[in-house]
């Protein structure tokens, strides 16, 4: 007698819509988020002692390392998801996480007084400040373009293997290009700080920007998503949200 082989649905993360345990879950991670957020703020507006600058001396790397590690590891399995699904989708946001992770280690090498008076790498006054501002508004811009790509629903025709190498490859470039332009080529940028301590007039108007830039990708997201890896993505970008404006 032939037997029938049951094939086992895949749960895909980037596919699967969320259940409403998962959107209450994330929900609460969220509240979690901004209740903290909020308890950080009201201490530094009430309490004295929080108004009082204190370096502490690997605080920086130590930072950076475990964000390039989460961003690596998230951007490995999202090329995984990529090699199943193929959407080009996926592949964005997946670079976006390599391109995150990269950026936060060049923040920790280029942060004066860490690694040397001015920073590795030919770093000046302005350099981190300016990695720093590459990098946080290099995600955001990354889902904007993760969600324009899902509503249209592209995939490649390529080998993923291909499509993902070429792809790392374009944002090693972007990465190195954006690195020269904040080490030798920073005449070119306008100067974000008078000293080490106190930010030009104009840092504000570079800076504020990103929050905007954010809150959009936020809310599209939020109204477009469709899959478990979406409703994360809304997560991830809350918690952007509550750094940038603090």
């Amino acid at each position: 007698m032939a037997t029938r082989k049951v094939v086992e649905p895949e749960f895909v993360l980037a596919t699967e819509p969320p259940t409403p345990g998962q959107n209450r879950f994330a929900l609460g991670v969220v509240i979690v988020l901004f209740s903290v957020f909020a308890v950080a703020v009201a201490i530094g507006r009430t309490v004295p002692a929080a108004l009082i600058p204190v370096r502490v001396y690997g605080f920086v790397p130590v930072l950076a390392a475990l964000l390039f590690w989460n961003d690596f590891i998230t951007a490995t399995l999202l090329f995984g998801l990529f090699s199943i699904v193929r959407s080009h989708a996926l592949l964005l946001i997946a670079n976006a996480y390599l391109f995150t992770g990269i950026m936060a280690v060049l923040f920790a090498l280029t942060f004066p007084g860490e690694f040397s008076p001015s920073g590795l790498l030919g770093a000046g006054l302005q350099t981190s400040a300016w990695i720093y501002n590459f990098w946080h508004y290099g995600f955001p811009v990354a889902v904007i373009g993760y969600v324009i790509l899902l509503s249209v629903g592209t995939k490649t025709r390529h080998a993923t293997l291909f499509a993902i190498g070429w792809s790392v490859a374009i944002v090693i470039g972007l990465v190195s290009a954006l690195t020269w332009l904040a080490t030798a080529g920073a005449e070119f940028l306008p100067p974000l700080f008078q000293d080490p301590v106190h930010p030009t007039p104009l840092a504000r108007f570079v800076t504020s920007p990103n929050t905007g830039i954010c809150l959009l990708a936020l809310g599209l997201l939020y109204w477009c998503r469709r899959s478990v890896l979406d409703l994360w993505l809304v997560v991830v970008l809350c918690a952007w949200v509550s750094e940038l404006v603090q």
